[in-house]
C-alpha cells in the first residue's frame, strides 16, 4: 500500500524509522536493567495496611463476601462487554486511520502501544519501572517520529511534484485563458 523508492529520502526514513521502532520494542521487552521506580516498597506498606484491616473487629465479613462476589461477577461481565465493544471500536479506529492517512500511521503506532502499556502498568498497577523500559520507549518514540517525518516529506514531495506537472498543455482551462487574454491584447 505504500510506495517505496530506494533513492528517496522519505522512503529511507520510513524504513529506518520502522526498524528503529521495532528494535526499541525489543529493548523495552527484553532488557530490564536497574529499577528506577521500585513497586515492592509501596507493596509492603499496602500489604501491612490490609493485614491491620483484617485484624479489626468491626469488619463485616458477610458484607465483604457479598461485595467481593458481586465484584467478581461484574468484572467478568465487564471484560466480556469490553472484549466485544473494545475490539469493534479499535478495528473501526484502525480502519478509519488507514483510510485517512495510510498504512504507515497504523503500523507505526503498534510499537508505541507497548510504551503506553508500560506507562499504565507503572501508574495504575504499581509495576516496577526499569531503565530498559525508559530506553526502549525513547527508541520507539524516535523511530515513530522518523517514520512520521518520512511520511510527511513524501506527501510534500507529491504535492510539489503535482504542481510542477501542471502546464498549459495539461490544463485546458488555463490554455483557453491564455488564448483569450492574448486575443484581447492584440
Amino acid at each position: 500500500m505504500e510506495k517505496l523508492a530506494a533513492k528517496s529520502r522519505s522512503s529511507q526514513a520510513k524504513v529506518m524509522g520502522s526498524i528503529i521502532s521495532i528494535s526499541g520494542a525489543f529493548v523495552l521487552t527484553f532488557y530490564k536493567g536497574t529499577p528506577i521506580v521500585n513497586a515492592h516498597k509501596h507493596l509492603s506498606l499496602s500489604l501491612q495496611d490490609q493485614i491491620n484491616f483484617l485484624k479489626s473487629e468491626d469488619a463485616s465479613w458477610a458484607t465483604g463476601g457479598i461485595l467481593l462476589m458481586s465484584d467478581y461477577i461484574l468484572t467478568s461481565v465487564w471484560y466480556i462487554l469490553e472484549g466485544l465493544f473494545g475490539k469493534l471500536m479499535s478495528n473501526v479506529i484502525y480502519a478509519w486511520t488507514l483510510n485517512l492517512k495510510g498504512a504507515v500511521f497504523v503500523t507505526s503506532f503498534r510499537p508505541f502501544q507497548i510504551v503506553i502499556a508500560v506507562a499504565m502498568g507503572v501508574l495504575f498497577l504499581d509495576d516496577t519501572l526499569y531503565i530498559g523500559s525508559v530506553v526502549g520507549a525513547i527508541i520507539v518514540s524516535i523511530g515513530l517520529y522518523v517514520v512520521l517525518w518520512g511520511k510527511a516529506t513524501e506527501e510534500i514531495e507529491e504535492v510539489v511534484g503535482g504542481l510542477e506537472s501542471l502546464t498549459a498543455e495539461n490544463v485546458p482551462l488555463l490554455q483557453n485563458q491564455r488564448t483569450e487574454t492574448s486575443e484581447k491584447n492584440v
